[in-house]
């Protein structure tokens, strides 16, 4: 298997000296068991940690926060289009001239296991932003993101198929910057989607969730393919959504940043910022972007089982989205 790497204008600064010295000396404990060859045991040990953690960080982080008509939150599972609602909705907000260091730098992420979040829910409006609106980055459920009928609630659900294969590179790009470790597809699609409570939640419960609400007309809905398939049609929607009337120019600006290329050209944009304990190693958020090509990484009788699954799981929680219809399968 290829291991794909940042481009070298993607090259973070590493944030390892900005956490604590208790969080230090734990990173650099981490990277001299990975010397000793304990990569993939504490790999294990971390994901264990983050699936305690994250219930409860779920259930809380949003405590006491009411929502407005100001905010726009993009809710999607993990390595489902998440940065590219980002940029699309943030785009849509500042009418095409969005422009950031780095994306958490103005959109907040109530959620993350990561310590070194700029924004904050608390932060007010950027006063240059020219529609008065501001994003909001979350992988919850529907059930853990406060409601609020003048907020606008943008969803991308993308075929569970393609979520492993991009988690399975996204997972091992940032842990390979703490330690070397390699893990078999079957163990990660265990540990992740379909755990009710791994570390990275539940596709099901989260697909469940939001296609419940899609008929809210502060919701929107969209498909992670058809987004590919028509961006500029995608764009429209969040910017209808969001009640922004964009002009011609501006609209074309929103779909030239929110497109692959240009996203994959400023990635260090939008990768996490995890310490780096390996030197020539750094996270890899945007791959490929792709749609339908599963097959680099699964095999037909893994694909046919995830997509039975999942079905069944959607069924059971009471979902009637088509699966077969949006993702193939089923």
């Amino acid at each position: 298997m290829t291991t794909t790497t940042a481009p070298a204008d993607a090259t973070l600064p590493n944030p390892l000296y900005r956490l604590p010295l208790p969080q230090r000396l734990m990173f650099r404990a981490m990277w001299l068991g990975g010397q000793l060859g304990l990569g993939a045991p504490i790999v294990r040990a971390l994901s264990r940690q983050f699936e305690a953690v994250r219930p409860k960080v779920e259930a809380s982080c949003f405590a006491g926060y009411q929502p407005s008509a100001r905010d726009v939150f993009a809710c999607c599972f993990t390595k489902s289009g998440t940065n590219w609602a980002l940029q699309i909705a943030h785009q849509i907000a500042y009418r095409g001239d969005g422009e950031f260091g780095h994306v958490h730098d103005v959109i907040p992420w109530p959620d993350t296991a990561f310590p070194l979040i700029k924004a904050k829910l608390s932060d007010p409006v950027d006063a240059r932003c020219p529609t008065g609106l501001r994003v909001i980055k979350t992988h919850n459920t529907a059930l853990d993101v406060p409601y609020h009928p003048d907020a606008r609630y943008i969803v991308v659900l993308r075929d569970p198929k393609e979520v492993l294969v991009s988690l399975y590179h996204f997972h091992h790009s940032l842990m390979r910057c703490l330690v070397e470790f390699t893990a078999p597809v079957e163990e990660l699609l265990e540990m992740t989607l379909r755990a009710e409570n791994g570390p990275y939640g539940s596709w099901s419960k989260h697909t469940a969730s939001w296609w419940a609400r899609r008929d809210r007309d502060n919701v929107l809905v969209l498909n992670f393919a058809e987004m590919k398939r028509d961006l500029a049609g995608a764009v429209r929607q969040c910017a209808r959504l969001m009640g922004v009337a964009l002009e011609e120019a501006e609209a074309r600006a929103v779909v030239t940043k929110s497109g692959f290329a240009y996203m994959k050209a400023h990635a260090s944009r939008f990768t996490p910022p995890v310490p780096r304990l390996r030197a020539g190693v750094e996270p890899v958020l945007i791959r490929r972007g792709q749609s339908g090509d599963s097959g680099e990484l699964l095999s037909a009788a893994q694909m046919a089982e995830i997509d039975r699954f999942f079905s069944e799981e959607l069924q059971r929680r009471g979902c009637d989205l088509p699966y077969a219809a949006w993702f193939g399968g089923g």
